[in-house]
């Protein structure tokens, strides 16, 4: 964990864009929303083009715009991660041409025509998507909603849960493989597991897990026994040599966490019965990773460990009944898929979760220690000390909600002005036409900074420009010579 740290510190940052510019040059698109230009630098590409072209033209490069507001929407710390330059938006198309999709996206493209020929509901479709290939984009929303109210999320995304299944089932056959051939039996699954994070579009958290599992066989190959915390150790460091910028990326922070705490207690329990050992590990998993889940998704699912002992079982029997059914389509024959499941997914309450969960500095600190503790105790088999643990958890996760006040923030985009004020559940906001109608402002990068503040009520009224104030104006007018546009001020707050 040392030397990941140092390689952390030591790798040379990457120059980041700090104003927009003109690139005329080839972009390659990939998924339409990705695209990679000459030098091999990625992009966020706008407006959305065609996938797997090659484009000729003139493209503005601009960095990732900051937060309008303290605790807004914030873009560059979800794309940096993931390997994005900034955005560019393509002006001109001198020349566009397609290009031949890699095996992978072939493959890809036919699994989907597979799927499509079973003629199964888009709903169902688009679960199977999620399952097999991670894509959660298409899936319906109340159907999201409902794995996110189960603390099932993590099924749609592939992750070391289910590599870590691939591989079980992997270990269980070899041993019916002779001796003499184990180690090749190992090598032949780690070079699937590794072509199944390809067919899946590399995400972090399954190469991750890839990278591990791997790193575990070939520490089994030596004399004596590895120690626990050996392959995780050795995959953070690899992983972050790769790509230093990973330790960012909310999917890495939260497997890596995981799979610690699992290790850390001691999982799993060799005493306890085999249809058992699911109960701690999904506990400590959940605890492990709760502090930070508050933080990036502001809520808990209260029933995530039956819906993890008895749901997941059913959606892993979804795999074998996808590869029947798309075998049987081509006897004629055609299975249906259990809807009505997905019609109960799909109708699970909100109240199932809670949410509303904004922990703060110190909240979250209380939060981590207590964690700690109560992993440290279950390691040492302290029940007593487990137990008061979870209840200082609780109590610090009640104290995480929003807090109530009132204050007010100045904001000008462009020529526009809007004046935002709260007073304990309800908000308004006067702003000037154009402002007043964009609704990414209002919904999504204002949205959390008004239910951290317990504001459930938002009200918008127009304004014409002449009828603010005029140090209003003069401020507005001020702060739009500067780039980028956007800015705001506090004006108060309690």
């Amino acid at each position: 964990m040392m030397a990941a740290g140092i390689t952390v510190l030591s790798a040379p940052s990457v120059s980041q864009l700090k104003s927009p510019k003109r690139y005329e040059g080839r972009m390659w698109t990939e998924d339409g929303s990705t695209a990679v230009d000459s030098i091999g630098k990625t992009w966020r590409l706008t407006p959305k083009q065609a996938p797997m072209r090659m484009i000729q033209g003139v493209f503005r490069c601009e960095p990732w715009t900051k937060p309008l507001f303290e605790g807004g929407f914030d873009p560059q710390e979800v794309w940096r991660p993931k390997g994005f330059s900034g955005q560019a938006r393509c002006i001109l198309k001198v020349d566009e041409r397609s290009i031949a999709p890699s095996s992978i996206m072939r493959l890809r493209m036919n699994w989907r025509q597979c799927i499509a020929q079973l003629k199964w509901s888009e709903r169902s479709q688009s679960l199977v998507h999620a399952l097999f290939l991670g894509e959660g984009k298409g899936l319906d929303k109340d159907l999201k909603r409902g794995f996110q109210a189960l603390g099932l999320a993590h099924v749609l995304a592939v992750s070391g849960f289910h590599l870590g299944m691939l591989w079980f089932l992997g270990q269980r056959f070899s041993t019916y493989v002779p001796n003499g051939f184990k180690k090749l039996w190992d090598l032949s699954l780690i070079l699937g597991l590794w072509l199944f994070v390809a067919f899946i579009g590399w995400p972090t958290s399954a190469i991750r897990a890839a990278c591990m599992l791997s790193l575990m066989s070939f520490l089994r190959w030596r004399p004596g026994q590895p120690h626990r915390f050996s392959a995780l150790a050795w995959t953070v460091w690899l992983m972050l040599m790769y790509r230093p910028e990973w330790w960012m990326d909310m999917g890495f922070q939260l497997s890596v966490l995981a799979v610690f705490g699992i290790l850390w207690a001691r999982l799993p329990h060799p005493a306890l019965p085999k249809y058992l050992q699911a109960l701690p590990v999904s506990i400590v998993a959940q605890w492990a990773v709760l502090p930070f889940c508050l933080n990036y998704f502001h809520q808990f699912p209260w029933f995530f460990l039956p819906a993890n002992l008895l749901c997941v079982p059913v959606l892993l029997a979804l795999y074998p009944y996808t590869m029947l059914a798309i075998a049987l389509s081509y006897t004629g024959v055609s299975i249906p898929f259990p809807e009505g499941a997905l019609d109960g997914l799909a109708s699970i309450p909100s109240s199932w979760q809670w949410g509303q969960r904004y922990p703060g500095i110190w909240g979250m600190i209380a939060l981590i220690l207590a964690s700690l503790m109560g992993i440290a105790a279950w390691r040492q088999r302290h029940w007593f000390g487990v137990v008061a643990a979870a209840a200082v958890t609780l109590v610090f996760m009640a104290e995480s909600g929003p807090i109530r006040g009132q204050g007010g923030i100045l904001l000008t985009q462009n020529r526009g002005i809007a004046v935002l004020q709260w007073h304990g559940d309800s908000a308004r906001v006067l702003a000037t036409k154009g402002l007043a109608k964009s609704d990414y402002i209002w919904k999504f990068s204002a949205n959390n900074l008004l239910q951290q503040r317990g504001v459930k009520f938002l009200k918008i009224k127009e304004l014409k420009y002449k009828s603010f104030p005029q140090y209003v104006r003069i401020w507005a007018d001020s702060s739009t010579t500067h780039w980028p546009a956007p800015r705001s001020i506090l004006l108060k707050s309690e």
